[in-house]
């Protein structure tokens, strides 16, 4: 199993405001935001020998690759991730790391991908969301802001 890099995966997806002095695009509401999102987050199921486990990915590319925690996929004996329109594909662990808490699983299904926004031009502040399957409750929502920029993290392997 290949090693991951220490780039977290996290579904930030920032709204953004324009500048007085600039016309401004058209603002989505975090509704239409989430309708278009949805189609990216996936649910996912482990089965081990101490029953069965949820938990929540995202897809980032078109052929099949899913972004999840490692604790998700740990223990997992057969991972079967579930795509918005209901139907269900076995999944095969591609990488996953420990220190990160991230891996990447492969499904064979055509996916949509999350968009994802450059980290470097997020501002302090700005409000983001977070859109999952916690506890098997479906699109659930997070909603809060960037309370930090820059800030180091620990590797717990180190």
């Amino acid at each position: 199993m290949k090693r991951l890099t220490r780039t977290p995966l996290l579904l930030l997806l920032a709204c953004t405001c324009a500048a007085a002095d600039v016309p401004a695009p058209k603002i989505l509401e975090l509704p239409d935001i989430v309708n278009q999102v949805k189609k990216s987050v996936v649910k996912i199921v482990v089965y081990n020998k101490s029953g069965v486990g949820l938990g929540t990915g995202y897809a980032i590319s078109t052929d099949g690759l899913v972004a999840t925690a490692q604790h998700v996929i740990e223990h997992a004996e057969l991972t079967i991730v579930w795509l918005h329109d209901g139907s269900s594909h076995p999944a095969i662990v591609v990488a996953s790391d420990v220190g990160t808490d991230t891996a990447l699983l492969h499904i064979d299904a055509m996916l949509t991908p999350v968009q994802f926004r450059n980290s470097n031009t997020l501002r302090l502040g700005e409000a983001v969301f977070i859109l999952g399957h916690p506890l098997d409750l479906t699109y659930s929502l997070s909603v809060g802001v960037i309370s930090g920029l820059h800030r180091k993290t620990h590797d717990k392997t180190e």
